[in-house]
């Protein structure tokens, strides 16, 4: 019986031992301090009404275009209407030179 026990007491010297040498672990150095906290922009977020605009390229051409040749020749002193404008059947356009 004491034979038992001594073999038991010996099993648990060394488990004790082995226990001990394996929470032994070389000195680390210590780790570095935390970074301080990030600085945060803070924005409160409110409705309200913003104009839209829509702006878009474009180009546009008529379904309708007339060439105005002249019958005559000359030299124009002035036009008789303004670009765009509406004109009427026989209305005078151009003022031709008297010479």
């Amino acid at each position: 019986m004491q034979v038992g026990f001594r073999l038991w007491g010996y099993a648990a010297v060394a488990g004790i031992l082995v226990t001990a040498l394996g929470a032994c672990k070389p000195s680390q150095p210590p780790a570095p301090p935390a970074p301080p906290p990030s600085e945060v922009n803070v924005v409160v977020v409110e409705p309200h009404e913003v104009a839209v605009n829509y702006e878009y390229i474009g180009q546009i051409a008529g379904f309708r275009e007339a060439e105005v040749r002249p019958r005559i020749s000359g030299i124009l002193e002035h036009w008789n209407y303004e670009a765009g404008a509406k004109v009427k059947a026989g209305q005078s356009m151009f003022t031709l030179d008297s010479g």
